[in-house]
């Protein structure tokens, strides 16, 4: 029940998959994830194939998840700024998997712009060197500074992120979070400690979906 209303399908409750929309779809995988409750949840490209309103409901729906207390890691493409601010660190690599950027998604404009010359961006192109030119969207901003630049000025991209101070603090951050993990003496706090359903319960509901399985897809039963 919690899980459905998280995801906003509650008054789908008892429908057919197969009739519900791509981004009902779409939360529907979602919610599959969530039953177990997880602490860390990894997600590849939630919003592809929905349009822009769906893809921010997801994502909506994951921010909640963050603020909550889970671990949410998603690849994204072209996130709408609304979506874009929304997450609370981004990770952008280059093409042959070297880090330009890892930190605050608030600081990446302007530790783009930082970088952003002429000659990063393909040679001769003054426009797009400007600090995030007017309209344009800053997840595009970056990556257009990226993919439309030479190896060379990635390469240097890559030499700068590593000697500038979001790369310090990015440091400092994953050190911190190593420490609070290996001080951790459970692997859940305590009172939080997950609860597993009776055996007979567990066999109960799981013998119940493997009969309506069989219910919907009848040719089963005759392989």
């Amino acid at each position: 029940d919690e899980v459905l209303q998280l995801v906003g399908l509650q008054t789908k409750r008892g429908s057919w998959v197969q009739r519900l929309s791509g981004g009902q779809r779409q939360r529907l995988a979602l919610a599959c994830a969530l039953v177990s409750d997880p602490e860390v949840l990894f997600l590849d490209e939630p919003t592809t194939g929905l349009d822009s309103t769906n893809a921010a409901k997801v994502v909506d729906i994951l921010a909640a998840l963050g603020d909550g207390g889970v671990t949410v890691v998603l690849s994204i493409h072209q996130p709408r700024p609304d979506v874009f601010r929304l997450l609370d660190r981004i990770l952008v690599m280059s093409k042959t998997g070297d880090v330009v950027y890892c930190g605050p998604s608030a600081s990446a404009e302007a530790h783009f712009a930082s970088l952003a010359r002429p000659s990063h961006l393909g040679g001769g192109n003054a426009r797009s060197a400007r600090f995030l030119p007017e309209g344009v969207n800053v997840a595009d901003y970056v990556l257009d500074t990226v993919l439309r630049s030479s190896d060379e000025d990635v390469r240097s991209m890559v030499t700068a992120f590593r000697d500038s101070e979001t790369f310090e603090s990015d440091r400092a951050f994953l050190l911190s979070v190593a420490a609070r993990a290996a001080g951790s003496q459970t692997p859940f706090p305590s009172g939080a400690r997950k609860k597993t359903a009776p055996f007979g319960k567990q066999l109960r509901l799981l013998c119940g979906r493997l009969l309506r399985k069989l219910f919907r897809h009848p040719f089963l039963i005759g392989v």
